[in-house]
């Protein structure tokens, strides 16, 4: 069995720290791994050589909390199987975990392994890792698990065959103070609710915090139409240089009136300005509405991730959509 992780094994973190982006394709603050976060648990597992490390991440979302991803560190020789099979062992012993997930380049040797220990691959990335090398993303349902299925979608509001007059002025940009409450009314609409990962529950502090206090790296802002608050979206870093994840919502008031078309737009020519060689999207597999516009835009599926959310009562697939070196 593959040691837990401890603080004296800081020396093997530090020179596998120097490798994470050849061997799994992603900058990872590896040396951190040893370090547990207050009133936080920990799981994470090293080999006994100390040449490659693992971790499980519970979700931290009340609506993917049932699912964890597996980061992995280990040169593509190293022998996996045992850190994975104590990472399954543990998922499906002690923890309600119903789901693990894997990402990795999609030349590495771990592969084999994960498809063994009843990973299945879901999704190929097409040149995520840049230089012609595609990821995989792998996913692992625990055995004997049954999805629910959720409750059908919200009434969506009728499209509209005028557009919004050009004034007010529509005018992107960054969120303010004073935006949480709008943010907030915004995020809990019933059609909102069913294309993201919000939930009903989360106050206007929590977006407060949330938004006001960006990571590194972060691109977002607000759609300010005549002083209202009619959409938001950003630009999150992946760990991947060049590499960005969109993400967007507009609100009941304003959909089908050609909003979400605006605001992607703009994203989108922000990402350019980025010098953004890859920008990947998660979305609903039955969220047509949202597909199809992505689709306009030029993304494409790359592959569905199973029962990755909670949604209505009962699990949602989502899938993952990429748009590679976004022209103008």
């Amino acid at each position: 069995m593959s040691p837990v992780l401890c603080r004296h094994d800081q020396p093997h973190l530090d020179a596998i720290a120097a490798h994470s982006v050849d061997w799994c394709g992603r900058d990872l603050d590896v040396v951190q791994w040893a370090k547990t976060p207050s009133g936080a648990e920990h799981h994470a597992w090293i080999d006994e050589s100390g040449g490659s490390v693992i971790r499980l991440t519970p979700g931290r979302r009340a609506r993917n909390g049932h699912t964890a991803v597996v980061d992995l560190v280990a040169s593509p020789d190293a022998p996996t199987v045992d850190l994975l099979r104590v990472v399954t062992g543990f998922a499906d012993q002690w923890t309600a975990l119903e789901r693990l997930e894997l990402a990795v380049p999609a030349d590495h040797a771990v592969i084999a392994s994960a498809l063994g220990l009843d990973f299945v691959v879901e999704v190929r990335q097409d040149d995520r890792y840049g230089g012609g090398r595609d990821g995989l993303v792998l996913g692992r349902l625990r055995p004997g698990f049954r999805p629910r299925a959720p409750a059908p979608a919200p009434s969506w509001p009728n499209r509209e065959s005028v557009q919004p007059p050009p004034l007010p002025p529509w005018r992107f940009r960054p969120i303010e103070v004073h935006d949480a409450e709008a943010i907030r009314s915004l995020s809990v609409e019933p059609t909102v609710l069913f294309g993201t990962l919000q939930s009903p529950s989360s106050g206007v502090d929590f977006y407060a915090d949330r938004n006001l206090k960006p990571r590194p790296g972060d691109f977002s802002g607000v759609l300010d139409i005549g002083g209202e608050v009619a959409g938001m979206g950003g630009l999150h870093p992946s760990g991947v240089g060049g590499v960005r994840i969109l993400g967007m919502a507009v609100a009941h008031a304003w959909q089908g009136r050609g909003v979400g078309r605006h605001l992607l737009g703009m994203l989108l020519d922000a990402a350019r300005s980025l010098a953004t060689r890859r920008v990947e999207l998660n979305v609903f597999e039955d969220n047509s509405r949202a597909i199809a516009l992505y689709e306009s835009a030029g993304f494409r599926v790359e592959g569905a991730r199973r029962y990755d959310a909670i949604r209505a009562g009962g699990h949602a697939t989502s899938l993952d959509m990429a748009l590679i070196e976004p022209s103008s």
